[in-house]
């Protein structure tokens, strides 16, 4: 059962008045004035009411109240969003800017210094030492979980995808055909409909689109053709396993393992726009000339704006190597950041034997000893990349985040955890009733280290227990969880 959208509103505004009433910061007294003018604060305003910086805070309890009052607003889609959700091209062209940047300073690699130029090609052994000179055959290729070029929304699940034909970028046409045959997904076929000379479909790249980042800017995707993403994710199985042979790092714990490092004496080194700036000439020259060409041949070199063969639609070349929704792009910039690092960090210290030890790499999120912090993000300024520095913390810092984790760094290595609970989204329906009741205890116990109500959060619920009784909803003992 729904509840009547203007209820439904109401309350939640209530439920935040009062959370935010409770945390009692002069963050959250600005955070209630724009709750309750939130159609009248223009979006300069709000950012700035919006922005925080750990440095400034005293003590981590007077952070974690104003942090807590920004992340009920930061990433929800319950309140308009600040951005024109349907201009693609301007996003496009805002990531593309970033890439022609980085290729341009690439084409003239020649100016940077000695010391730099001894780094990169420091990192360029360090890649071949993990891959090898030639690539394997791509033969454990699977499904992506999301959409692709052709198949959208509940269009995009895993049978749909066993009865469509694989689209493919003209550049991959045959060696993603020569991965899938053989394989039970071509098998289902008939000779006909799949074997030669029958092609398979070819599209012109992949798709552009923008998924919610934040109530500011949303994060932009290029939807893979499906034969693209399939050999892409079995290319990726292939880099994960070398990366862990090599480095020991198993990037499906390695968030935990992040968490555990963030202490004083390591810091955290946070990229903006980290895949966007990785373009063809840095790719081509940290990465085997046999790899190069593989990982070359599976991306998609151009994109397409809008619905293809409709009016206003747009074919875009791509200046940047891969795209968030490459298969294989997380773990391609993973293995190229930590070579870049690690290669820099071994001129830093006296036992480069030790320098394996002393780093950790989780896509763009960076650890590295804090003494070599600030050369580390120096170097990567100067060979093109941007250091995010309202995510980035060393010496100057006791604050530490990464991997969704934000602390506190205390001595004796103790750490207190800042990070606030974000409220996105919630329906209104029942589930979303108890997933906000849930939420407003998570912050409460973040706060008090108890699940027992107090204070406003206790008048927080109380607003939500009449409302589920108001629509039929029988009220047990505690809350049922609700992800």
């Amino acid at each position: 059962m729904r509840l009547k959208t203007k209820v439904f509103k109401d309350l939640y505004l209530n439920v935040l008045l009062d959370i935010v009433e409770e945390l009692n910061s002069p963050k959250a007294v600005a955070i209630a004035i724009a709750l309750r003018h939130i159609d009248l604060i223009t979006t300069t305003e709000l950012k700035e009411i919006l922005s925080i910086s750990p440095d400034r805070y005293v003590t981590p309890d007077a952070y974690m109240r104003d942090a807590q009052s920004i992340a009920l607003l930061k990433k929800t889609n319950m309140f308009p969003i600040r951005y024109d959700n349907k201009d693609y091209a301007s996003y496009y062209n805002q990531s593309e800017q970033i890439a022609r940047h980085m290729s341009e300073l690439w084409q003239r690699k020649c100016m940077f210094s000695f010391e730099d130029m001894s780094c990169l090609n420091r990192a360029s052994q360090i890649i071949y030492t993990i891959l090898g000179a030639q690539p394997p055959e791509i033969d454990q290729w699977r499904f992506g979980p999301g959409a692709t070029f052709h198949l959208k929304g509940i269009e995009s699940g895993l049978q749909s995808k066993l009865r469509s034909k694989p689209e493919v970028s003209p550049m991959a046409s045959e060696l993603v055909y020569k991965t899938f045959l053989g394989s039970y997904y071509t098998n289902s076929y008939s000779r006909c409909d799949f074997g030669p000379p029958s092609p398979l479909p070819v599209v012109p790249g992949d798709r552009l689109a923008l998924v919610p980042k934040d109530i500011f800017t949303p994060r932009v995707m290029c939807i893979q053709p499906l034969g693209n993403m399939c050999a892409q994710l079995g290319l990726e199985s292939i880099l994960r396993s070398k990366f862990f042979r090599y480095s020991g790092i198993d990037l499906s714990v390695q968030p935990e393992v992040h968490h555990d490092l963030l202490s004083d004496i390591f810091g955290t080194i946070d990229l903006s726009s980290a895949s966007d700036s990785i373009c063809s000439e840095l790719v081509e020259f940290l990465l085997p000339k046999a790899w190069y060409d593989l990982t070359d041949k599976l991306r998609c070199k151009t994109t397409v704006i809008g619905k293809l063969g409709q009016e206003g639609s747009r074919i875009k070349p791509n200046r940047k190597f891969m795209a968030q929704g490459n298969g294989f792009t997380f773990i391609l910039e993973t293995i190229i950041f930590y070579s870049l690092i690690r290669a820099f960090c071994e001129t830093q210290v006296l036992q480069k034997s030790k320098v394996r030890s002393l780093i950790s790499v989780f896509g763009d999120d960076i650890i590295v000893p804090v003494d070599c912090h600030l050369g580390a993000c120096n170097f990567l300024e100067r060979i093109g990349f941007h250091v995010n520095v309202n995510k980035s913390f060393g010496t100057t810092s006791h604050f530490r985040e990464s991997c969704g984790v934000d602390v506190y760094c205390h001595a004796n290595m103790r750490t207190t955890n800042v990070r606030p609970v974000y409220f996105k989204e919630f329906k209104n329906d029942e589930g979303g009733l108890y997933l906000l009741c849930n939420s407003v205890t998570r912050v409460s116990e973040w706060f008090y280290g108890t699940c027992v109500l107090a204070g406003k959060f206790l008048r927080a619920h109380r607003r939500i227990i009449p409302t589920l009784k108001k629509y039929g909803v029988e009220i047990y003992y505690g809350f049922r969880s609700c992800s």
